[in-house]
Order: C-alpha cells, then sequence, then structure tokens
C-alpha cells in the first residue's frame, strides 16, 4: 500500500495570529519519490498551496512539507511561508530537520542536525548564526517515512484507531501525539471523476479540535479540514498549476474578526489596576488557563467557564524550583546578543540604578514604546533584531523587542499572549483583541510589561498562554488558544482602580 500522509496543516494565524530557501545539503543524487499538491482555503477564500515531497537517495529519505499562504489583518496583506524539510536513513534513524519560518522580511531558519547523544541546532537570521547544543527528544517517536510505515502495517491489520509520537517542526524538537480514527468508506468526487476514499477523524496535541480528513484506497490524502467557530481551515488535492494559481478574491480577514465584545464597557481601562472576568466558550471544553504575572484563575466545574482575577500590583511568585535559564537565552526571535539589541538596552537603561531591576525593566519598556516609531499592522511576526532595524510593528513586535532588551540585561524574560481591552480599533469600540505583551522575572515573580500602552500594564487583559520563542515564531504554545477564537463571551465582574499606574 502506497502511503503519503500529511500530519500537519496548522496554520500560524495572529493578530499577533498568527516559514523556506534553502535545502538540506545533498548526499548524493536525489531522486523524486512522490509530489502532491494542495490547495490552502481559510473561512471559503483561497488563501494559498501546500506541497507534499519525498526524494532518496538510496540510504536515506528527505521528505518536505511547504506551506505558502496570505491573510488579512483588517485591510493588511500579511503574507506567511513555512517548511520542514526532513532527512532519515532508510531505517527511520533521524539524520536532520530543517524548519525555515517567513513572517516578516526575514527568514528564521533553524536546522537540527541528530547525534548520538545530542542534537546541534544552528539558527540563521538576517546575517547571524546561533549554534548550541540541544538535548535529543525522548525516545518512542518516529520520523516522517517511519510514520508511513507504521500506519500502513496497523491499517491492513484492521486497526480503527492508530496513535503514534511524531515531531512535526513547527514545535521545535518537542514530540506530539497524533490519534487517526477510522470513519468508513465513502465516494469523493474529485477532478478526475468519482473514487473511493476513506474517512478519518484526527486529533492532535496542539489543539483539541479534530480534523476531518479523507483518503484514497492508496493512502494519499484527498482533504484535510480543520474547523472551529469563526475560523474553517480546509486543503484539497489539485494539480500544480491549480495550487499555485493566484486568488482574485479577497484575502481572509482573522483580526477584526476575531475581537471579542464583553457583556459591559470598561470604563478608563488605561487606570485599572485590579478587575474579575468570567469566560465561558460556547462550544468544546475551556483550555486550561495560566495563574502568572498579574492573574489568577479559577477553572470551573463545568468545563466550559473560568474566573480570572487580575491585580496588576500584586504579581504571583513563580514555583519553586522552575527553569529559568530558557528565559536568559539568545533564539532566532529574541536574538539579545545581537549588537544593534545590545547597545539599544545599554541606551534604554543609562542613568538607572543597576540594581533595580524593576526599574531598568519599566525603563526598557517606555524606550520599546517611543522606539518603534512606525506603528503598523504589515508584519505578521518579526523577530528582535528585525524590529531593532525597521523600528515598525504591532504588539508582537512590540512584545519580542522588549524581551530581547530585558534578556539583554541578564533579566529573564518572556512573551505573553492573550487579549486586551481596547476603546477603539478599525471601527470597532469596547472590545477585547487578540493581543501580545512582554513578562519579566523580577524578585522571583513575572511582572507584565505592556510596550504598546502609555501606562505599564493595566487589568484590561487577559493571558492565555506564554512563550520563550526558542522554536522561532511557530511554537505550539501558540496554538493552546486557538479554540478560544471566535468561541468566547467574556463576562467583566469588576473593574478597580486602587492606585495610579505609571
Amino acid at each position: 500500500m502506497k502511503l503519503r500522509r500529511i500530519i500537519n496543516c496548522k496554520l500560524i494565524l495572529l493578530t499577533w495570529l498568527v516559514l523556506c530557501t534553502n535545502a538540506i545539503a545533498d548526499t548524493g543524487k536525489w531522486n523524486l519519490v512522490d509530489e502532491y499538491w494542495y490547495t490552502i482555503e481559510i473561512n471559503e477564500a483561497k488563501a494559498g498551496w501546500m506541497s507534499s515531497k519525498v526524494w532518496t537517495d538510496g540510504t536515506q529519505y528527505r521528505s518536505e512539507m511547504h506551506q505558502q499562504f496570505s491573510i488579512a489583518r483588517g485591510s493588511n496583506p500579511v503574507k506567511m511561508t513555512f517548511k520542514f524539510t526532513w532527512i532519515e536513513s532508510l531505517d527511520g534513524t533521524p539524520v536532520s530537520l530543517r524548519s525555515e519560518q517567513q513572517m516578516s522580511a526575514q527568514p528564521v531558519d533553524i536546522l537540527w542536525k541528530f547525534r548520538d547523544k545530542n542534537v546541534i541546532q544552528t539558527t540563521k537570521q538576517g546575517g547571524r548564526e546561533v549554534v548550541k547544543e540541544v538535548p535529543l527528544p525522548e525516545p518512542g517517536w518516529l520520523t516522517p517515512m517511519a510514520v508511513q510505515r507504521y500506519w500502513e502495517k496497523q491499517y491492513e491489520g484492521g486497526e480503527v484507531l492508530i496513535k503514534y509520537l511524531t515531531i512535526i517542526g513547527s514545535s521545535g524538537l518537542k514530540a506530539n501525539v497524533i490519534r487517526h480514527k477510522y470513519v468508513g468508506i465513502e465516494e469523493f468526487q474529485g477532478e478526475d471523476g468519482t473514487i473511493a476514499v476513506t474517512r478519518w477523524r484526527t486529533r492532535t496535541d496542539l489543539v483539541p479540535q479534530e480534523a476531518k480528513e479523507l483518503y484514497t484506497a492508496e493512502g494519499v490524502l484527498v482533504q484535510q479540514r480543520f474547523s472551529m467557530p469563526m475560523l474553517d481551515m480546509f486543503i484539497q488535492l489539485t494539480s500544480k498549476e491549480n495550487a499555485l494559481a493566484e486568488s482574485t478574491g479577497p484575502k481572509p480577514e482573522i483580526l477584526i474578526s476575531t475581537m471579542v465584545k464583553p457583556s459591559r464597557r470598561i470604563k478608563r481601562v488605561a487606570g485599572s489596576t485590579t478587575a474579575t472576568y468570567k469566560l465561558i466558550v460556547n462550544e468544546g471544553e475551556i483550555p486550561n488557563l495560566p495563574s502568572a504575572g498579574s492573574q489568577r484563575v479559577v477553572m470551573g466545574e463545568d468545563g466550559v467557564s473560568a474566573t480570572l482575577t487580575i491585580d496588576i500590583n500584586k504579581p504571583q511568585p513563580i514555583e519553586d524550583g522552575a527553569d529559568i535559564k530558557t528565559f536568559l537565552e539568545a533564539s532566532a526571535m529574541v536574538d539579545c546578543k545581537d549588537e544593534r539589541i545590545v547597545q539599544l538596552a545599554e541606551k534604554a537603561v543609562y542613568g538607572v540604578d543597576d540594581a533595580d531591576l524593576l526599574a531598568k525593566a519599566t525603563a526598557m519598556r517606555k524606550f520599546t514604546n517611543r522606539y518603534i516609531s512606525n506603528k503598523d499592522l504589515d508584519t505578521a511576526f518579526a523577530s528582535a533584531s528585525e524590529v531593532a532595524q525597521l523600528r515598525s510593528g504591532d504588539c508582537s513586535e512590540h512584545a519580542v523587542l522588549l524581551c530581547a532588551l530585558l534578556r539583554a540585561e541578564q533579566i529573564p524574560a518572556r512573551v505573553a499572549m492573550g487579549l486586551v481591552y481596547v476603546n477603539s480599533f478599525m471601527n470597532k469600540r469596547n472590545v477585547f483583541g487578540w493581543h501580545m505583551w512582554t513578562q519579566a522575572l523580577i524578585d522571583g515573580k513575572w511582572i507584565d510589561l505592556d510596550a504598546t500602552l502609555p501606562v505599564r500594564y493595566h487589568a484590561g487583559h487577559i493571558l492565555t498562554n506564554t512563550t520563550d520563542l526558542s522554536s522561532g515564531a511557530a511554537g505550539d504554545e501558540m496554538m493552546s488558544a486557538l479554540n478560544l477564537i471566535g468561541n468566547l463571551q467574556i463576562e467583566v465582574v469588576d473593574v478597580g482602580y486602587e492606585k495610579k499606574n505609571k
């Protein structure tokens, strides 16, 4: 049985929501084994294309999954490209994995080379290169071609639930569980006529929603659909010509359409220091939300709600023994060792008491707000060094630059994601929009810092997840809150204004 499975059609969507040029070095002459092309639609509008290819040189396999698509943020079009390339031996031993992500002017290129006892990770962006050793993934996971062989064995054995661990690439070297459940056989009307297909329902660890998939009798993916309340992603097998054909229609909009109207207006949100919110999902279960920084969470026993209390002046301490090393390291997105970043950090804290970390963090937040002079939505997700050079961007660029400045001054930092209340944005009034900001670890507590605001922070923020951005822009942390998009009610229970927020 010939088998070509696409196990990763998740797309990075940002408000913030949110890879393409270099090939793995050849070990010999690569002969193309399989090649399939697909159209990508988002909310019934063509957004781009995807290809899946496999080569062999007689001793190894090289498999590639390549996506390119465009979305709109308001009236601003944003183009993104992702490519993941595996090289493995014929018996499934991993040799290398390359993740290439382009969500801004400078692509992020991460190459992992597998060794017996560790992995060498090389990150390149904008002429900079960072090389470090990272641990091997925990054993038990399968490379792409090993997945195919395993799937074929299970399918031919009559299994109706096929489960395995594999590394997708967008989550770095983290292995994810994939579960396929057999539904039945049906007919499909394709471009070349009617064919028999099998239907499957697929889940991953990344998101709670399942994908609906169709395969030919030979195991070729025909369709994949991933649906949420306000987001429908659909791919379909087609010719290369049709896949690459430009769409003349409007791009799918994923910024304004995902804003949430709360139960009531929040007055003087910029001066708010405390708040209580009740969150309710319309469909499915609510994900576990973090109690971190200014936010404390009590998950509802009903499985669909959570109560959040915010106090910006009483951040929570981190867990004892928490590993903070990754929050100080340089990465492709948070390149805190870049010369320009180091110079900007020094400039931002000039004259501030070196022992007063909160004063330094506050100074860098204000500096970031002033430094990014062009506040626009033209970029999906730029790295800190790119922002430092271009001085433009939206909330994600503010958050990433501030994170890098903090790390350059040896203050552990990470990026926070969630929602923020805005009085007015793109003809929408008094709504919560998806947002990014920064958290700095000071005196054992995560301090929230929003560089887009004239104040340090306010209680009109709802935290859904955090990330150290160690695996580029496409970490699975960004996927964990996807089932909240277009699926959320926000009840404003109480808002307080105890102290002036500077």
